[in-house]
């Protein structure tokens, strides 16, 4: 077992008889402690206290774009696409008139949020008055205002984001492969919805969705910065007490979305208005852990496997771009939503067949040599350095909270995960990369001789 991090429970403060759960964890290796709080409506709230002169802080919903169907109390409820992040830009409008991010700057705080496919997450940093942004934090997102006039006009602004999207190649590109690589899963469709689904979401659709997920149950509060508990508790709880949720809890079942273990496009072609082709090699991974920490395990060890394959200090990338047959504009890593997760490669080529020709081969030669364990090693100790350094910023140690939340781990667990993880354990996820599960997408510019009208093929 790894001396990550210790767990104990914690006194429930008798000022708050609403805590009823207190947990402290703390890494004695790293010199940090994380907070956890669970009050008695079912809300989590997670502090991670350090003596920053930034606050920073997230409320996360556990609601997001895939969230369209569902059964609520039995009763099937299916929503357009794009509700979740409708909702993310009109909890904002507050009943006063007064936009939220209005009330953030008025106490010196930043604001904004975000929508994935499975959370929506509303945030602030502040190195003035932390106590007064937590509670404008909580408040807004506990007052919903939604209104025939304000709907529409907001309609608009998320048209444009779409149609911004659209002319995107690098969106038409994620586009693409994950339609070809998804079945059923909602990665296949764009977080924000598509003109047409926008249409159909008006106030019925947007407080259906709120007053089903927008519950303290579904809720966690992430805190960063030079602040106790008692002082997040002091901030919020009044604010709660007049937020009062319903008390008939709603029995919420979530839909799932089996996926087949190969992809329906194994090649996938289009034209795009661009000076060089881009390129998507993206593998989907259909072994996704019911555990928690075993899903955190698989995902760092495709984590280390991704740096001693594909990194830029690999012999794939460094022979490709010796050879002017790839680009820097290079990314590649692990991606994992609920129900889903897949390996990508993404960059600008010359010679998109070239690149991928290369990925198949590296990866035939891994299976058939075997990985270097000082690679691995390397890598392992490239990952741990990374989690260490996330504690330096406060937004990194909110994001880090956030998705262990998400993930139903702990937050040292990460660090748990790449200390356990093992060379064979990254040398077996060798066996997943199977061409049958991979797709090879290439946005060709409009001049192309390789293409000459908007194609798709499968191979």
């Amino acid at each position: 077992m790894s001396d990550a991090y210790h767990m104990r429970r914690g006194e429930c403060p008798s000022a708050y008889p609403s805590v009823c759960d207190v947990t402290v964890y703390e890494s004695p290796r790293l010199g940090e402690r994380c907070e956890r709080v669970r009050l008695d409506n079912g809300m989590t709230i997670l502090l991670v206290p350090k003596q920053m002169t930034q606050c920073y802080a997230m409320l996360v919903v556990r609601y997001g774009a895939q969230d369209t169907a569902y059964l609520r109390d039995g009763q099937n409820i299916v929503l357009p696409e794009g509700v979740a992040h409708f909702l993310e830009h009109k909890l904002f409008a507050c009943p006063d008139g007064v936009d939220a991010n209005e009330r953030f700057s008025a106490i010196g705080a930043e604001s904004n949020a975000w929508t994935t496919y499975d959370k929506t997450a509303y945030l602030f940093s502040t190195t003035e008055a932390p106590d007064e942004a937590l509670t404008v934090l909580v408040d807004f997102v506990l007052t919903p205002h939604f209104t025939q006039e304000n709907v529409a006009h907001e309609r608009g602004i998320i048209r444009e984001e779409i149609r911004m999207g659209e002319d995107n190649p690098w969106q038409t590109l994620s586009d693409k492969t994950m339609q070809a690589m998804y079945a059923r899963h909602p990665l296949r469709s764009r977080i924000c919805g598509s003109a047409e689904s926008i249409e159909r979401i008006g106030v019925e659709q947007l407080y259906e969705a709120y007053h089903t997920f927008y519950r303290p149950e579904y809720m966690t509060l992430v805190v960063c910065g030079d602040v106790t508990m008692t002082r997040v508790l002091d901030a919020i709880v009044p604010v709660l007490a007049a937020h009062p949720s319903d008390a008939a809890l709603h029995c919420v079942e979530r839909v799932k979305y089996p996926e087949p273990p190969t992809v329906s496009k194994t090649r996938v072609t289009g034209i795009e208005s661009l000076s060089q082709p881009l390129f998507q090699i993206a593998l989907k991974d259909t072994v996704i852990p019911t555990d928690p920490y075993e899903r955190l395990r698989r995902e760092t060890a495709m984590n280390v496997l991704s740096e001693v394959l594909f990194s830029r200090a690999s012999r794939f990338y460094n022979e490709l771009f010796e050879a002017g047959k790839i680009t820097p504009s290079y990314s590649y890593g692990y991606s994992t939503t609920d129900g889903a997760a897949y390996h990508a490669l993404v960059g600008e080529a010359d010679d998109p067949e070239a690149v991928y020709a290369a990925y198949l081969a590296t990866v035939e030669r891994a299976r058939r040599e075997g990985l270097d364990p000082a690679d691995v090693e390397r890598y392992r100790r490239v990952m741990y350095a990374g989690f260490v350094s996330e504690f330096d910023y406060p937004e990194d140690v909110a994001d880090l909270l956030c998705e262990a939340e998400g993930n139903g781990c702990v937050l040292f667990e990460s660090l748990r995960a790449i200390d356990e993880v093992t060379y064979e354990e990254v040398c077996a996820l060798l066996d997943a990369f199977d061409e049958r599960a991979t797709v090879f997408t290439v946005l060709y510019p409009e001049a192309s001789d390789d293409n000459d009208e908007n194609t798709e093929e499968e191979e």
